[in-house]
């Protein structure tokens, strides 16, 4: 069936990469939060300025990795997104 949908991703299976040729969705980081045992990743998606959210586990090789204003890309796997309709 046609019509209006609305596209869910869990924060937690999303990914986050710097590699500018990285198959993923184009995104400006805004902020990111510590939260403990993770880190919350706030960024707008370019082409509509959506607000995207990716909740990574923390990692000590990670630490510092990504800076505001970093353009990134967004990594999804086959399975992290859902569709519903509207």
């Amino acid at each position: 069936t046609a019509g209006p949908v609305t596209v869910v991703v869990r924060p937690e299976h999303a990914a986050l990469t710097a590699n500018p040729a990285a198959p993923g969705l184009p995104a400006t980081l805004e902020s990111s939060v510590f939260v403990g045992s993770d880190t919350q990743y706030h960024l707008r998606l370019e082409g509509g300025g959506a607000p995207f959210v990716v909740r990574s586990q923390n990692r000590s090789a990670d630490a510092g990795s990504f800076q505001p204003g970093d353009s990134l890309r967004v990594l999804l796997g086959d399975h992290s997104v859902q569709v519903l309709r509207n």
